[in-house]
């Protein structure tokens, strides 16, 4: 009606147009297309498969989109959507942001937990695993024949967190329990967990680009909350808890990250868009010596063979700043790491 008297442009730039889980209608592409192109521009489109989606967007907007990448709530959201200031310098408050640090490593950050009753939290992101599972795998990939296998898989993988992942080796542990299957599909399955914003990869760092992608890979998932809704293993290992948390919070805000091996390892290796280099170990406890040692000399030796002045360690609640073989290592517990890092983002 409002074209029909002259006022096509306004009406274009007030209407807005928002569609959830798209992708799961077939053709939906061609349709928002004809928007785009007669109703209006503002058109948000959300899904939760970044295959599909992002192919499909391209195809049919060539360019005219804005992506955007959303995530678990990061530390500093967190503290935010439970109504607290990110104050570390005010005693009590403090206390305070120590104790939801150790409850955010534990129940993750998906917004609606921070609303829930403690004792729905479990209940809530099994039943997220679940749609994850069924919804965005099972149906959407046409894997339904290969259901106790997934299950069996991301279970399997959620042990390999923070480690180098060996599909050659899963696929032998499954051809020994009497599975029959091609080595190629859990490649595809763990693509498609990829896929659904489940699992990341994490290149080995390289100085080559082509050797990164073929190299060495770990393995993190999207939220700490939902891997303890799935294994009660992984709670009990609070290093790895602490390094994943570490790993979203690069994750979601764009960082490009890596891990470094060589003689020794450490565990991220982050460029900044000016292409300087980063070094970060993670120690949940630095209380015995030989683990102080071997994460120190993992840092010292990234430090040097990538030219880098200063070290980063982070950990659960030790607190230090030293010159240790020409580099200097700044170690702070995770709250106040993950506070400084997301404060220094957002000043640039």
């Amino acid at each position: 009606v409002e074209r029909s008297r002259g006022l096509g442009d306004v009406y274009k730039r007030q209407v807005y147009f928002f569609f959830d889980e798209i992708q799961n209608i077939e053709g939906w592409e061609k349709f928002v297309r004809r928007v785009y192109d007669n109703v209006s521009r503002n058109i948000f489109v959300t899904g939760s498969n970044s295959a599909f989606l992002s192919t499909d967007i391209f195809t049919a907007l060539r360019g005219r989109t804005l992506n955007f990448e959303v995530y678990p709530l990061s530390f500093s959201e967190y503290l935010s959507f439970s109504n607290m200031e990110a104050d570390i310098y005010n005693i009590g408050n403090k206390a305070k942001i120590v104790e939801k640090s150790r409850e955010y490593l534990s129940q993750g950050g998906f917004p609606e937990i921070c609303f829930l009753d403690k004792n729905l939290h479990m209940r809530t992101l099994q039943e997220y695993f679940n749609v994850m599972l069924f919804k965005d795998i099972i149906e959407r990939y046409k894997r339904k024949s290969h259901s106790y296998l997934l299950k069996y898989f991301v279970k399997r993988l959620l042990s390999c967190i923070s480690m180098p992942v060996s599909i050659h080796k899963i696929y032998n542990e499954l051809k020994s329990q009497g599975y029959k299957i091609d080595k190629n599909l859990l490649y595809h399955l763990l693509a498609e967990l990829n896929s659904v914003y489940f699992f990341f990869p994490l290149h080995k760092y390289n100085f080559s680009a082509i050797k990164r992608e073929k190299g060495e890979k770990k393995i993190y998932i999207a939220d700490n909350g939902l891997a303890n809704a799935i294994s009660f293993n992984f709670s009990e290992n609070k290093g790895v808890m602490l390094e994943n948390a570490v790993f979203m919070q690069f994750r979601s805000n764009g960082s490009q990250i890596y891990f470094y091996k060589n003689k020794k390892e450490c565990d991220f290796i982050r460029v900044t868009d000016g292409g300087k280099k980063e070094a970060y170990q993670v120690c949940c406890d630095l209380t015995d010596e030989l683990t102080r040692r071997r994460e120190i000399d993992g840092l010292i030796e990234a430090c040097h063979c990538l030219k880098i002045k200063k070290g980063y360690l982070i950990t659960l609640d030790e607190e230090f700043e030293r010159t240790i073989s020409g580099v200097k290592i700044k170690a702070e517990p995770f709250y106040k790491w993950a506070l400084r890092f997301n404060l220094n983002l957002r000043r640039k």
